[in-house]
């Protein structure tokens, strides 16, 4: 009796795991993310290498809130936004002291960061839906200056 029991509890596990998350939904899969402010790129990745647009980061002036529209890289190297409503952006801030984030519009992939802090932070770029990340970017170095520099 309990080799039955731990058969079918195994058997159970076996379908819970195998089946999390399928429930007819697709999963968002990416080549790479592009950053853009005020229009213009300013850092993309590409498969697993992250290049900037003007030096070794995205530079960013202290007490200047910023929007950054989040654009990803499909197969074609197309720019795409998910758009399952169930898809959403998240960002990882490795140090919210430099950079924080004081909004969002998820459904359309922007984000407003605020230079807080003199320093550099990475932040990664993510693809959420509802509970579990679908794509994770590469980290993006963010630099920011006292105003002027």
């Amino acid at each position: 009796m309990k080799k039955i029991l731990f058969n079918s509890f195994l058997l159970t596990l076996a379908i819970i795991i195998l089946n999390a998350c399928s429930t007819g939904h697709g999963h968002f899969d990416a080549n790479g993310v592009v950053l853009f402010i005020d229009g213009e790129e300013v850092a993309r990745q590409e498969l697993s290498t992250v290049t900037y647009t003007t030096g070794s980061s995205v530079t960013l002036e202290h007490g200047e809130s910023v929007v950054v529209s989040v654009q990803f890289l499909d197969d074609d190297n197309s720019l795409v936004i998910p758009d399952d409503p169930d898809n959403f952006l998240q960002l990882v801030i490795a140090n919210e002291s430099v950079i924080s984030k004081i909004g969002e519009n998820r459904s359309e992939y922007t984000v407003t960061l605020e230079p807080t802090s003199v320093g550099e932070t990475n932040i990664q770029f993510e693809v959420w839906h509802v509970d579990h990340s679908d794509y994770t970017s590469q980290p993006f170095l963010f630099t920011v200056v006292e105003d002027g520099q």
